[in-house]
């Protein structure tokens, strides 16, 4: 038998006694459960033949461990990963500017964004990564050098690359800077019909820069849009809700949904007067998921725009 218990709710350093009921085990079968975890671990502790780092057993094992027994898309994130997840949903960050990625055991330069520090210093694209303010990285993965390249913004940093043509390791200079990126691109397709393209949705700065592409473009002009989701895995509903809903009609439904331990929450359309007055039509693939599935399943049920692809991810979670 479940019962229920009031849960509680910390916002902005208060604690709340909110109306939602979360459903939860018998305490008796939880505390036995958690007893079981404690005296395994206490057992590893007394006899694996090294220490054992408590916070890597619980981070790295455990609970992701517990979390495989229900889904695929259940996850959890330690607060190194959850702190990255943030800035990744700011899209803004402090450091060089640049795409790293590793080929084969080298951590090489992609992409220095345009106008970044890491393009005005000159980074290329190709150069091989060999040291950061003097430390070898030659044997670190592209995370961690992530990690030593991002810092305050006005302070330097020494990157060292090996360089195509070069006989000799390159030393750079660069000052850390405000980066912001983008997961919207817009342009005429040809007179008349727009194409936007949205590749992810796990920015806060999606609807913001999507509302800004149409503007550069003169949304008054387009008479057709092509709305491009494919390989949009998804991210923030809040951001696929303000996308769908600028070009449904006010008060429209976007998306509902529910949980065991809350209440159904319903999103509605803020509608854009101009983007109700041309045709569109969405470009999704089978790699076009969650948030792609929201703006594009919106759009379809209430006739606003045709669909062209084919079956997306069919993740139908929040």
């Amino acid at each position: 038998m479940k019962t229920q218990r009031p849960a509680f709710i910390l916002l902005a350093g208060t604690l709340l006694l909110a109306p939602v009921f979360a459903a939860t085990p018998p305490q008796d079968d939880l505390d036995k459960s958690v007893r079981s975890l404690t005296s395994a671990l206490s057992l590893m502790n007394q006899n694996f033949a090294d220490p054992i780092s408590t916070e890597k057993a619980i981070y790295q094992g455990a609970i992701p461990g517990m979390l495989r027994t229900l889904d695929p898309h259940s996850s959890f994130l330690d607060p190194t990963e959850y702190a990255d997840m943030q800035r990744n949903q700011r899209a803004q960050y402090f450091g060089i500017g640049m795409l790293i990625s590793m080929d084969g055991p080298k951590v090489i330069a992609m992409e220095p964004f345009p106008g970044s520090p890491a393009w005005r210093a000159d980074l290329r694209r190709g150069d091989v990564l060999v040291a950061v303010d003097g430390k070898d990285v030659t044997k670190k993965n592209s995370a961690d050098v992530a990690d030593m390249l991002r810092g305050p913004r006005g302070t330097q940093v020494k990157v060292t690359v090996m360089r195509e043509g070069a006989t000799e390791p390159v030393t750079l200079t660069v000052t850390r800077g405000e980066i912001e990126t983008s997961k919207v691109d817009a342009f005429w397709y040809k007179p008349g019909i727009a194409y936007l393209k949205v590749s992810s949705f796990e920015a806060q700065n999606v609807a913001k820069d999507v509302e800004a592409a149409l503007g550069r473009l003169d949304e008054s002009k387009i008479q057709g849009l092509i709305l491009d989701l494919r390989e949009n895995r998804g991210g923030l509903v809040t951001e696929a809700v303000s996308l769908a809903g600028r070009f449904l009609r006010d008060g429209q439904i976007v998306v509902s949904h529910r949980g065991r331990a809350e209440r159904e929450q319903v999103f509605k359309a803020k509608a854009n007067a101009q983007a109700q007055k041309y045709p569109m039509v969405v470009l999704v693939n089978g790699n076009s998921a969650s948030a792609s599935e929201i703006v594009s399943g919106a759009l379809q049920d209430h006739d606003r725009a045709l669909i062209f692809g084919d079956t997306t991810f069919v993740k139908g979670l929040v």
